[in-house]
């Protein structure tokens, strides 16, 4: 048997749990709004469709991660006449919620479930026919495809359409809630979808584009580090959509006290950069062949600092326009820029300190008195 290839160099962001949540689509039996049992007016007699039902699996002989739905838990939405539907799936920033609603026979007492999933640092959605290329394909010794794949912890299904969860290195979690507080303690989603193009915001968004710019001025934390802070400005901001926005925008990733022209300008290249990215990684589902060769991100922007961040720190890395790049370290991160990127505003100062035997630095910004 062949075994399967899994590269984790890329934590899954906004663009990719986008295509995921895509992935979960099909579990959707009827629209949120409408009925599980629907009547069908095309037969004599009046009778009922019901939908399907959605049935939770744990998978796997080793240990689920540690933040991770119970055998329990799954018996309260899919044991017996406990059974729910799937009428919607929801994503706020890196996080997935499916919305169940419960059957004809529990529905007089029962209330909506909402079962999360995050995908942590390795965390994949897969099925048969849709399968991200990082994950690739499994075949055996005479070539048929096998599914779910390795280090599957979780398959999700409705009728004939089946997903996996799978996590290799277990920071993924999933969750089964009866609300939506999860959603309600991270900030708005980083993907406005009133964006009509450079200084174009739908009537919907332009006040909430206001109320993000005012956030993201006259901050003395340092951009990148304000941007992957999921509950305080932004949701779903991951390290490589930073580098990018940042490295369009021009700034510096640990420059603060932005103007307001330079936030609505990093929120407009956020927009552009987010809405690319999901675009491009659609057009790799909709062509992806059954090998599972082809690479997900082929068709990113050359002029990206994308297609050029994965060199490892090697000396001399240029990006698309020959210039250098840059690697930093702050948090634990390694966060990459261009030579063309300016130094902080001169008006503000910067001292970097430096722990021994630490990868830590803190900035400390002032403006001059």
């Amino acid at each position: 048997m062949t075994e399967i290839t899994l590269e984790t160099g890329s934590m899954p962001e906004l663009p990719e749990v986008e295509r995921f949540r895509r992935i979960l689509l099909p579990l959707v039996s009827f629209d949120s709004n409408g009925d599980n049992e629907i009547d069908n007016k095309k037969t004599t007699k009046k009778k009922k469709t019901v939908g399907n039902r959605i049935i939770l699996s744990l998978e796997g002989s080793d240990k689920p991660p540690r933040k991770w739905i119970s055998q329990e838990e799954i018996d309260k939405v899919c044991a017996g006449d406990n059974y729910y539907y799937c009428v919607d799936v929801l994503r706020k920033g890196k996080l997935i919620c499916l919305r169940l609603q419960p059957g004809v026979k529990i529905r007089r007492y029962a209330k909506d479930k909402y079962l999360y999933l995050h995908m942590g640092m390795t965390g994949r959605i897969s099925a048969f026919d849709q399968r991200p290329m990082r994950l690739q394909s499994l075949k055996d010794d005479e070539g048929t495809l096998l599914f779910p794949p390795k280090y599957t912890h979780l398959s999700i299904s409705a009728g004939d359409y089946k997903v996996a969860f799978s996590d290799p290195r277990k920071f993924g979690a999933v969750h089964l809630r009866d609300d939506l507080q999860l959603f309600h303690e991270l900030a708005p989603d980083a993907l406005l979808m009133g964006f009509q193009g450079t200084n174009l915001w739908s009537e919907t968004d332009s006040s909430l584009v206001s109320v993000l710019s005012q956030k993201l001025c006259d901050q003395s934390l340092g951009i990148k580090a304000l941007l992957l802070d999921q509950k305080r400005v932004l949701s779903g901001v991951g390290n490589w959509v930073a580098d990018e926005v940042l490295y369009q925008c021009n700034m510096h990733p640990d420059q603060s006290f932005l103007t307001y022209d330079e936030a609505l300008l990093l929120l407009e290249k956020l927009q552009h950069i987010l809405t690319t990215a999901i675009d491009c990684l659609t057009k790799v589902d909709e062509g992806s062949s059954d090998d599972g060769d082809s690479s997900e991100y082929t068709d990113f922007p050359t002029d990206w600092l994308f297609p050029y961040r994965w060199t490892r720190k090697r000396a001399g890395s240029k990006d698309s326009q020959g210039r250098t790049i840059t690697f930093i370290v702050r948090w634990k991160r390694s966060i990459e820029f261009a030579f063309r990127i300016p130094a902080p505003h001169s008006h503000l100062r910067l001292a970097c300190l430096s722990y021994p035997f630490s990868t830590h630095f803190r900035s400390i910004w002032s403006r001059p008195s």
